[in-house]
């Protein structure tokens, strides 16, 4: 079985709502918020026969040392073949049948829309924002007030919640500071939309989000919980 090892370069802090279950999560890249213990048991999320299934992963931890930089590190390694998209630890979330899709860390660019369906509902998901032109050569323009409004219908009548409200960020060629969509799906089984988005500024500082729709007040949606790691050179 292929044996993977992943460096823990710096953890973050946890961001929870008041309405937000206690549990903790684990990205792939190696950022975490909560504690992980070596005899944790994890389920991360995998592709299964075209939906998503939550399988437990054992992680395990090692300690090494860097002669060369002078300097103890933490690794964890797991034995799995592919590598999931995401772990939580203490959940209440559907084992099973998760509907979802990957949509390859799209980056919504202003006004457009990106549909899908979820057990049969007709979902709409569209991004807006103002954009600020450059007014100097080589500078970047900017987009203030982005954020994603997730539409849907039920019955004959339209349901709608903003969610991902980002102040500005800059339009680059590489599009470092841009928000992408990892993953859309149902992962807490109410039938509507949950989203995992990487909120990344810079390719060297991971920043993920978790959207659960049973979280919506007011036609609000805001992040239950945030994890965040950087390389420190």
């Amino acid at each position: 079985m292929k044996r993977k090892i992943i460096f823990i370069i710096i953890l973050s802090s946890i961001y929870l709502s008041t309405k937000a279950q206690e549990f903790n999560m684990f990205y792939t890249g190696g950022y975490t918020c909560g504690e992980i213990n070596q005899i944790d048991t994890l389920d991360g999320l995998f592709v299964r026969n075209g939906t998503y299934e939550l399988q437990p992963v054992i992680i395990s931890w090692e300690t090494g040392y860097d002669s060369l930089l002078e300097y103890q590190y933490k690794a964890y390694h797991f034995d799995k073949e592919e590598e999931p998209i995401i772990y939580f630890k203490n959940h209440d979330f559907l084992k099973k049948n998760i509907t979802g899709i990957e949509p390859n860390k799209t980056i919504l660019p202003i006004d457009s829309t990106l549909t899908f369906n979820i057990d049969g509902k007709d979902f709409e998901i569209k991004a807006s924002g103002v954009v600020v032109k450059a007014t100097k050569p080589g500078y970047c323009d900017l987009i203030n007030n982005y954020h994603l409004l997730i539409k849907y219908s039920d019955n004959g009548i339209e349901y709608y919640y903003s969610t991902l409200n980002i102040e500005n960020f800059q339009v680059s060629d590489n599009w470092f500071s841009a928000p992408k969509i990892i993953w859309i799906g149902d992962i807490d089984g109410d039938k509507l939309v949950d989203l995992i988005i990487d909120e990344s500024d810079t390719y060297l500082c991971n920043v993920i989000a978790l959207y659960l729709s049973s979280n919506v007040e007011n036609n609000i949606c805001p992040s239950v919980m945030k994890i965040k790691g950087c390389c420190d050179f």
